[in-house]
């Protein structure tokens, strides 16, 4: 399992399309880095700012974890890579926890350091361990959807679609959450519900929704299922 973990870690980060995506977010973490400390986004409701956070840790995190699945976990399967793990006698179900984990560990980086200095630039009233609390369920949730689609990668034929699936998915969902931020703000505080809340018990229902259906869809695979498995770049 060593081995697979340093295979994985390198076979991640010699991937140009995630170097690029590592280095786009770290530009538009500068850029948020420099619009909280010159004071430009603190014209928003420390509300819409909690938002703003959790769309931006959430988002980076799977724009880049998304692009892995597609240059790690897709490609294997269409390589000879994933057969020459199988041979060695590790399972399919250990390879896909392996690839979930490294996923997350490098593409929550820049994202925790989102929050840092959200966390330091902005007085949100909350306290630390309800902020902390808040991040740890955005990591967890972003780990099942990173275990989902992981899962889902290896039963997909055509594996250009899935790609574009994900990728604009993901998009979709960081602008409409944008782009409705006040709105969305606007209608928790008129029920009156409080939305660092709102947004942990999101989290939670999510991750637990995401597991169930990937360890679901898990329960069906084997290794000779998954070699057998046929997928075109269509």
């Amino acid at each position: 399992m060593k081995n697979l973990n340093k295979a994985t870690i390198y076979c991640i980060l010699r991937s140009r399309d995630t170097i690029i995506n590592l280095g786009g977010m770290m530009i538009v973490f500068v850029l948020i880095a420099l619009g909280l400390y010159s004071g430009f986004l603190q014209q928003k409701s420390p509300q819409e700012l909690i938002l703003f956070m959790y769309v931006l840790i959430l988002g980076m995190t799977l724009v880049v974890a998304n692009s892995m699945i597609i240059d790690l976990t897709v490609k294997d399967k269409l390589s000879n890579r994933l057969e020459f793990f199988i041979s060695s006698g590790i399972s399919i179900k250990n390879i896909i926890n392996v690839y979930t984990i490294q996923m997350l560990r490098i593409a929550s980086i820049i994202p925790f350091l989102v929050f840092l200095v959200f966390y330091q630039s902005v007085d949100f009233k909350y306290d630390f361990l309800v902020m902390i609390i808040f991040y740890v369920t955005t990591v967890i949730l972003a780990y099942g959807e990173i275990y989902f689609f992981n899962t889902f990668s290896f039963s997909a034929k055509k594996n250009k679609l899935f790609k574009n699936i994900i990728f604009f998915g993901t998009f979709f969902g960081i602008y409409m959450t944008g782009m409705f931020s006040r709105k969305i703000v606007e209608f928790a505080e008129n029920l009156k519900i409080d939305i660092v809340n709102s947004i942990i018990i999101l989290n939670v229902c999510v991750f637990v929704i995401l597991i169930i259906l990937g360890k679901s869809k898990i329960k069906a695979l084997n290794n000779e299922k998954v070699l057998n498995m046929k997928g075109e770049w269509i």
